[in-house]
Order: C-alpha cells, then sequence, then structure tokens
C-alpha cells in the first residue's frame, strides 16, 4: 500500500483540495483558497514534501504568494507539514495555541522527544508480538522524528473573520473532535451557491482508507455534525476523504446515533464486550467500504460507552 498517492480536487474555480488516498497513516487533508490579495491553505498535512509541492502547484496556478496558514486543530496529521509554511501567518484556537504551547514545554517539538516516542512504540508493539508495518516503520515513524514545528502566531478565541472585497472566511471555535477544533465558513458575494464548509475532523469520509482513529472518536463530534448538517451549507471539505455533501452528513449522524443507542441497550442487557461487537442488531456501516478495524472501533466505544453512558 503505497503512501505517496495524492489527488488535487477542484472544489471550485478558487478552492482546491490535496488529499491522500490508500494510507493507514491518517494523512489530512490540505485546502488552497484563492482571495484577492493571496493564497490560504486550511491545515498542512502530515507530509512537510507533499505540502511544499502542493504550495508549489497552487502558487503557479493562481500567479499568487501564499499569506495564511489557518489549522482546524492541532493533531499531528494536520499539523506535520507546517514546515512548508514556516514563512506565512499561521492562525489557530487559542486552545489550539495553548496545546502547542504544553507541547513545546514537554518537549514534542524536539526530534529527540519525538524519537523516544516512536522507541516505546516498537517496543510496545514487540511486546505486544504485534510487529509494525514496513510502511509505518519506513515512512511514518521517520517523518514524525523529522518534523519541524513551530507556534502559530494568530490565535482567537470564539470567532475570527478573514476577508477580501467579495469572499469571507469565518472561523468558529466547536470543538467536539478536539477541544481546539474549528469549523471555517466560505461564502462569496459574487456567488451565493459557492458556500463551502471545512469541517476540520468532526467530519470524515472514506474511513478504510484511514486507521480507524477519526471514526474511533467521532462519538465525541455529535453535537457538532448535528450543528453542521443544521448549517445552510450543502457542500462540505472533511478533515479527511473527499468532500461531501449534507446527506452524507446526515447518513453520519444516523449511524452514530443509532450506534451510540444499540450499544448502551446492549450494556444495559449486561452482555459482554465480545458479544456486543458482533451482535447482529448494530447498524450496517453507511460507507459502501466497510473498514475492516470496525470490530476495534465498536470495541472502543463499549469502553467509551461502559465508562459513561451520557459522555456525549
Amino acid at each position: 500500500m503505497s503512501i505517496e498517492k495524492a489527488e488535487i480536487i477542484e472544489v471550485t474555480d478558487k478552492i482546491y483540495l490535496h488529499r491522500y488516498t490508500g494510507t493507514r497513516f491518517n494523512e489530512g487533508n490540505i485546502s488552497c483558497i484563492n482571495m484577492k490579495w493571496g493564497l490560504i491553505f486550511i491545515d498542512a498535512g502530515a507530509r512537510m514534501d507533499k505540502a511544499a509541492e502542493f504550495r508549489k502547484q497552487m502558487e503557479q496556478k493562481f500567479q499568487k504568494s501564499s499569506k495564511i496558514l489557518v489549522l482546524t486543530h492541532t493533531d499531528g496529521d494536520h499539523i506535520q507539514g507546517m514546515d512548508a509554511f514556516a514563512d506565512l501567518q499561521v492562525i489557530v484556537s487559542e486552545p489550539g495555541m495553548q496545546k502547542m504551547v504544553e507541547d513545546e514545554r514537554e518537549g514534542t517539538f524536539k526530534k529527540e522527544f519525538r524519537q523516544n516516542q516512536i522507541d516505546k512504540i516498537i517496543k510496545g508493539a514487540e511486546e505486544r508480538k504485534d510487529p509494525l508495518p514496513d510502511a509505518w516503520m519506513n515512512d511514518f515513524a521517520p517523518r514524525f522524528i523529522k518534523a519541524k514545528f513551530f507556534l502559530p502566531h494568530i490565535s482567537f478565541k470564539n470567532q475570527m473573520y478573514i476577508r477580501d472585497n467579495t469572499q469571507t472566511l469565518t472561523l468558529t471555535l466547536i470543538q467536539g473532535h478536539t477541544p481546539c477544533s474549528i469549523l471555517i465558513e466560505y461564502r462569496s458575494s459574487e456567488d451565493n451557491s459557492q458556500k463551502i464548509l471545512f469541517t476540520g475532523d468532526n467530519l470524515n469520509a472514506e474511513h478504510a482508507d484511514n486507521s480507524g482513529c477519526m471514526l474511533g472518536r467521532s462519538m465525541e463530534s455529535l453535537k457538532q455534525i448535528k450543528h453542521i448538517i443544521d448549517s445552510d451549507f450543502n457542500v462540505f471539505v472533511p478533515g479527511h476523504g473527499p468532500v461531501v455533501d449534507k446527506e452524507y452528513a446526515i447518513k453520519t449522524l444516523a449511524y452514530l446515533t443509532e450506534m451510540k443507542s444499540r450499544i448502551n441497550q446492549l450494556i444495559a442487557e449486561n452482555l459482554s464486550k465480545e458479544e456486543i461487537i458482533t451482535h447482529p442488531s448494530l447498524p450496517v456501516f453507511y460507507e459502501t467500504k466497510v473498514p475492516d478495524f470496525l470490530p476495534r472501533v465498536i470495541s472502543l466505544w463499549y469502553d467509551y460507552f461502559k465508562s459513561d453512558p451520557n459522555s456525549v
């Protein structure tokens, strides 16, 4: 399975999406928006080389310089490529800034710290006799160690606007997937049909092409997904995967809500975790391609609700 496979999608004539396919290493999406005074990028992905390549392609296409990088949240798969945007103004929510300040204080920005983290993961896998994939060992781990992180320049408390004379980006702290997660609304006064909502990891698609982390944490985003559905947007750029519409978001929420209800009912009936994971009453997964890691995710959801049925 190649981790190199990427595609660039035209969302509108002013917005492009860079996404990875067929990878299990949570390679986050990167988006580019063509403003009249320069380019804005949303998230940096997990590969500095690919982020730099995408930036160069967009600068050549639009014949403009890059100005701003906005981070939807600060998970590694969305900031690991940020060195490709080191000369730009970087914007994050206040909780995101606080998290990165804490990470820097704890040593996460240092290569030695990350090397120790990788060594612990490898040791744990060896002790469990569960070898890590070659691609993880030979590609993901070295990139994680070599990545360069730095603190953003601007943070906002609840909401922030970025404008030119016809386009507006509204950045809103919404939490959910992480305490620092934001939504980004794009609107154009020239064309009311060009309304795009960048959801970060509160909504993701094509889960089978990722590791299961986003799906596993999706129960933390039920309120946020409902907010996305209730908005006046119909085109959503997720944190991972292709562009989706409101119908997809509705299917996502329906599946997660039903799964939560069924797991809690089965817990109340004193069924074991093993019985629940394979129980025939669980809802059918809402995407055509069912992730092979779904049983592991259901196990995580069981633990989540077992500890606190009212946790979401």
